[in-house]
């Protein structure tokens, strides 16, 4: 049985040595789509996923929110209508960006925030696709 709480704390340990925090301050930026991951079949998602590959995110100093992509296909559209005039909101126990407004309580859109070996990715709550982003120098 001491065998069996070593190899846990061993496994959790390795988890956490593997993935990291980021701070709100390493967050503020511009974050550019390098890829897009989704289980998902659906074809609607196909052309947001098609649509993400060329996304580019503006998390500004001020905690204003800009979303832009070269896509033109109509599910995209909306989704970018939908974080038009946005502001964002960083929870850094949970590792989450809240998008949207003081009005409709931030709830445009949750971003689950992952680095992990020295990568970072953003998993889009509400589709469950993952971007894989990169801060261009």
């Amino acid at each position: 049985m001491k065998k069996l709480y070593v190899l846990f704390a061993f496994i959790l340990i390795t988890v956490a040595a593997n993935s990291q925090s980021i701070s709100e301050k390493e967050l503020m930026g511009v974050w550019q789509v390098t890829s897009v991951t989704s289980a998902s079949q659906n074809p609607n998602q196909a052309q947001l996923i098609a649509g993400l590959q060329r996304a580019t995110m503006y998390f500004k100093n001020d905690h204003t929110f800009e979303f832009n992509s070269y896509s033109t296909n109509p599910t995209l559209a909306s989704f970018i209508e939908n974080t038009q005039n946005s502001q964002w909101k960083y929870d850094a126990n949970l590792q989450t960006v809240a998008i949207g407004t003081a009005e409709n309580n931030y709830s445009a859109m949750i971003i689950k925030v992952r680095k992990q070996n020295g990568k970072v990715s953003f998993l889009l709550q509400e589709t469950n696709v993952e971007l894989q982003v990169i801060k261009p120098e």
